[in-house]
Order: C-alpha cells, then structure tokens, then sequence
C-alpha cells in the first residue's frame, strides 16, 4: 500500500499571505474611495459655476435688453439702482435687495444664488460730450458657500441704449 504523503503547508494560506493580500485590497479600495469622492467634489463644484454662470448671463441679458430698449431716468454717476423708462412696461427700477437682484420689486436672480455686489455707473446722458452708457459690475455666488469660495465671479459689462432717432420718409 502507498501512503500519500501530501505536504500540508501547500494546502492553504499562511497567516502572513493573508495580511498582505488584505492589505493590497484595502490601499486598493481606499485609491478607489479618494479618487470617488474628489470626483464627486469637482462635479459639485462645477454645478455650482454653471449655476452661478446661469444667473450672471439672465440677469445681465435681461437689464441689457431693458436698458437698450429704453430711456435711462437715473442721473449720471454710480448708483445701486438704475430707473429706467420703458415704452411698454414704463418706469422701473433694478436694484439689489437681500442678495437678489429685483425688477421693481420682483426677483431676477435665483434664491440659490446671492449677489454681493451691484452697481450702475451712468455716464454720457447730459451735456458732457460723451457717449451715452451703463456700465453694470455684478458679484454673485452660490448662497451656501461663503464670500470668496470657489463659485464666486464678478462680472462688468457696459451697454449703450438704442435711442435713435430715425428720419423716415425722405
């Protein structure tokens, strides 16, 4: 009869392959778990910049419209608000209230996004030779992050109305 003779440290792990096998798999998984969450982090904060952008561009856009399809009332120099009258809608006021900007009295800006900061610089609507503009500087961010965080953006642009007076009928 032949004995098998099976040497049984071949048959299983030793303690010492088993703690280095658990080792590789944990540095694995915690590789795996950072690169996730700061994956997350950029996305989050990439939604907030377009949030902030979003905001930026409609308000923008739209006091841009309004001031160039209308007569400016503010007088000349920097101001927080900026009156302007409309041929259709009629006297109304842009302005900067609780971190929203308003349309006589109505929201423009989203409630997710606070606005630090909005003036209106007129210039050119008198006897000073120069040509007729606003110039609008706006700060916004989105409403949880503080001032200065990373969705912050300030923004100027200058818009020039569109009063002609046009000769037809020659």
């Amino acid at each position: 009869m032949k004995t098998n003779n099976v040497n049984n440290s071949k048959l299983g792990f030793t303690l010492i392959e088993l703690l280095v096998a658990m080792a590789v798999f944990s540095t694995v998984v915690v590789m795996v778990s950072s690169i996730f969450v700061s994956v997350m982090g950029s996305q989050r904060k990439n939604v907030n910049n377009q949030e902030v952008i979003d905001n930026a561009r409609f308000v923008l856009e739209s006091i841009g419209r309004s001031v160039r399809q209308s007569q400016v009332q503010s007088p000349n120099g920097t101001s927080s608000n900026l009156t302007l009258n409309h041929p259709i809608k009629g006297i109304f006021t842009y302005g900067l209230n609780g971190g929203q900007v308003l349309e006589s009295g109505v929201a423009l800006s989203s409630s997710n996004v606070f606005v630090d900061r909005l003036d209106f610089t007129v210039s050119g609507f008198g006897d000073d030779q120069i040509q007729p503009r606003v110039t609008i500087v706006i700060s916004l961010r989105i409403s949880n992050q503080p001032v200065g965080g990373d969705s912050a953006m300030n923004l100027q642009t200058t818009i020039t109305p569109s009063n002609l007076d046009i000769v037809t009928g020659l």
